[in-house]
């Protein structure tokens, strides 16, 4: 199936993470022309270059142009939209590599089911591949078929006017994170922005609560990062990426932070609003109801648990507060940076092309 493909994708999951099989993807993009989508916890296994190897959030509407698909340990869930249309093409032939023969179908039919260790599962799909001389195909129809929602990510946001916008943060802090960083994802709007610029080079390389618990749990799992970090002795930076709703649900977990001497960097969209409850309000009712609050001082908070806090009330203002808190991380102690947000921006996932999440597709619908 492989060989006969015009147009093959691999899109990799949790399985190709546990098996370390980054070494087998990059083999079969590398020698055979075929496209890798990295989804979950698989994020950074294959460094995202944005030309061969994309993150799912980004790249998930090329997927219904493949006509042939390889979920590399990749759960065929809500994630990546159950494997069907209008994710993935009508006329689609599906290959499916999974240690757990039972979670194979389980979401769709699959015309080649490989029960296995998808490392092991991959290297010898490259064999058989190079056995029989199988030619490369021409990759570049996926970078293709997402420039459009590349040039929509990159213009907006922009504004210098007003309150800050979570794709001006996720640029800001993209310009700043080095190679080896760890991001952790929350919350729901802005969450699903940061996953629009945000990109990962080394594994693991993103967390969120996506697969990990509810909406809330990013401080933990970034003190949690941290702590095994520390352990270890892998001198890896982590950085957080909340909103204000799911940041609230675990405050006091910045006292844990500061007790261990944990160096966490935290960015705040305080947008003032249970943001993805207020889209849904405004669509469905024509107006906010028990969904605002104030955009609360988090960064006094911060600094009250003995952490580095910051108040950027701008979009000019974020980028030198972001600069401090990561001279304080560097120094050893943690740092929240309370970016107000203007709650508006939440409604523009409404646009296809802004849409990082596969439910929201499904959902505001578009093409």
């Amino acid at each position: 199936m492989l060989a006969q493909a015009r147009r093959p994708l691999i899109v990799a999951g949790a399985g190709a993470y546990w098996s370390q099989a980054g070494e087998e993807l990059a083999a079969l993009s590398r020698d055979y022309g075929i496209p890798i989508l990295l989804q979950g916890s698989s994020r950074g296994l294959v460094p995202e270059d944005m030309e061969s190897v994309f993150p799912w959030p980004v790249a998930f509407p090329a997927a219904r142009e493949a006509d042939t698909v390889l979920f590399a340990g990749c759960r065929i869930a809500g994630a990546i939209g159950f494997g069907a249309p209008p994710v993935f093409a009508e006329g689609a032939r599906f290959i499916q590599i999974d240690n757990e023969a039972a979670e194979i179908g389980r979401g769709r039919p699959i015309e080649a089911p490989i029960a296995g260790d998808c490392k092991l599962a991959l290297a010898a799909l490259a064999a058989a591949l190079a056995q029989r001389g199988a030619s490369a195909t021409d990759g570049g129809w996926l970078k293709q078929a997402i420039a459009p929602k590349l040039e929509k990510i990159d213009s907006t946001g922009r504004n210098e006017d007003g309150q800050a916008h979570p794709l001006h943060m996720a640029r800001e802090l993209a310009a700043r994170m080095p190679e080896n960083a760890l991001f952790v994802g929350d919350g729901a709007n802005c969450n699903s922005f940061f996953k629009g610029v945000i990109r990962c080079t080394r594994s693991p390389g993103f967390i969120d609560h996506e697969p990990f618990g509810a909406m809330g749990v990013g401080l933990p799992h970034a003190i949690g990062a941290a702590a095994a970090l520390q352990e270890t002795g892998e001198d890896r930076p982590v950085f957080l990426g909340t909103g204000d709703g799911a940041f609230g649900q675990y405050l006091g977990e910045l006292a844990t932070a500061s007790l261990h001497g944990l160096p966490i960097f935290v960015m705040v969209a305080n947008d003032g609003s249970w943001g993805s409850s207020r889209n849904i309000t405004l669509h469905l009712f024509n107006g906010t109801y028990g969904v605002d609050f104030a955009q609360s001082r988090y960064d006094l908070v911060a600094e009250g648990l003995e952490c580095h806090g910051e108040l950027a009330a701008s979009p000019a203002e974020v980028g030198p507060a972001f600069d401090r808190a990561i001279a304080a991380v560097q120094a050893g102690k943690t740092a929240v940076v309370n970016v107000l947000v203007d709650p508006d921006t939440g409604l523009e996932r409404r646009d296809p092309l802004l849409q990082m999440i596969t439910f929201n597709r499904i959902r505001f619908g578009g093409a």
